[in-house]
């Protein structure tokens, strides 16, 4: 009985890795990226391995950033502007920020767990925190199956993170 649950447990965890391995893979250092007279620099980190087994999808806009699980980072270059940024889990959290040009913005990935379903809570975070964050996190960048997946994601939710960013 012992070794059918470990089997099962064996099962479970590498479906759900090989799961992420399609959407994002690991890489090193996150590329360098520069704000401009007309973009904003925004990162999305993910700090906690809470909830893990649920894949955030990361927007600004329609524009999709990345994919996070278990404590990652993804970061991307977008017009300055207002903007809705936000996050899909099992849930979707959104923000309406004024993303000033040149600057850079770091957003949390906050993991609470509701019905046994870790739902993301998206916060801005300040220089600092995000400093210190970053500097842990494992970063990662899309695959062709994630970019594919956050198409979907998008067509799917972009209507409720706009209504819940302007609630």
């Amino acid at each position: 009985m012992c070794t059918r649950k470990f089997f099962i447990t064996t099962a479970v965890l590498l479906s759900v890795s090989t799961a992420m391995a399609q959407y994002g893979r690991d890489i090193d250092t996150l590329p360098t990226l520069d704000a401009s007279e007309t973009d904003v620099i925004v990162y999305f980190v993910r700090p906690a391995v809470m909830g893990s087994d649920v894949d955030f999808w990361s927007f600004v806009d329609d524009t999709l950033i990345g994919v996070t699980r278990g404590t990652n980072c993804v970061v991307g270059k977008v017009p300055a502007g207002e903007r809705v940024v936000w996050s899909k889990g099992s849930n979707v959290s959104a923000l309406s920020v004024e993303l000033e040009a040149g600057e850079t913005y770091h957003f949390k990935q906050n993991v609470r767990i509701v019905g046994a379903r870790p739902q993301v809570n998206l916060e801005l975070m300040d220089t600092t925190e995000a400093e210190d964050v970053i500097s842990g996190c494992q970063h990662k960048e899309l695959t062709r199956a994630g970019v594919e997946q956050g198409r979907e994601v998008l067509a799917a939710d972009y209507e409720e993170a706009v209504d819940r960013a302007n609630e």
